[in-house]
C-alpha cells in the first residue's frame, strides 16, 4: 500500500493505493475506507482508495509514485450528517461560527474556530446532548464526525481516546 497528497481545486487530498499480494483476491476499496475511518483519525482516512494489481516500484523497489495513476475523488461537498446526533453538533457549530457551508469531516480550526470558542460549543453540546465531555474534547475531536463519536461513547461510559481510535486489528 502507498499514499499519496495530491493537490486538487478543492486542497491537498490523500490517495491511497493498494495492492494485493500474489495470490489473493483484492479488497474492496470502499470497504478499505469504511475501515479505515473507524481506526484513524479523520484527518489520516484517503479520500481515495484505487486497488491495483501491483503498485508500480523504480528500479531500486521503492514505489514509483510519480508513476501512480491520477485518483477520482468523489464530489468535494460537504459530507453530510450521518444521524441525529451529527444534525444537532452541526446545529451548535453553526450556530457557534456563524456559517453553514461545511461538513461533518471539515476541522472545527479550518472553519474559524477558535480557543475562546470552545467552550460555547462543548456547553451547547454538553446541553444539547445530555452528556459531560471536558472542554479539552475539542482539541483531540475536532470535526462533526469525531465528537459525535466522543458524544456517543460518553453515552456508553467507554471513553474514546487516540489509541481506540487508532488501534488496529492483530
Amino acid at each position: 500500500a502507498a499514499v499519496t497528497a495530491r493537490a486538487t481545486d478543492a486542497g491537498v487530498r490523500l490517495a491511497a493505493y493498494v495492492s494485493p499480494p500474489a495470490g489473493e483476491a483484492a479488497p474492496d476499496a470502499d470497504a478499505l475506507l469504511d475501515f479505515l475511518r473507524t481506526r484513524l483519525p479523520d484527518h489520516m482516512v484517503p479520500h481515495a482508495c484505487l486497488v491495483l494489481d501491483r503498485l508500480p516500484s523504480t528500479s531500486t523497489g521503492k514505489v514509483d509514485r510519480k508513476a501512480l495513476p491520477e485518483p477520482r475523488f468523489e464530489a468535494d461537498g460537504p459530507a453530510p450528517p450521518r444521524d441525529e446526533t451529527d444534525r444537532r453538533i452541526v446545529a451548535v457549530w453553526q450556530e457557534v461560527l456563524g456559517r453553514a457551508d461545511f461538513g461533518i469531516r471539515d476541522n472545527f480550526f479550518d472553519l474559524g474556530g477558535h480557543s475562546l470558542l470552545i467552550p460555547q460549543v462543548v456547553l451547547r453540546v454538553n446541553r444539547e446532548l445530555g452528556v459531560t465531555l471536558p472542554l479539552r474534547v475539542l482539541f483531540r475531536s475536532q470535526t462533526v464526525r469525531a465528537l459525535a463519536d466522543e458524544v456517543r461513547a460518553a453515552g456508553t461510559g467507554r471513553p474514546v481516546t487516540e489509541t481506540s481510535r487508532s488501534e488496529v486489528d492483530a
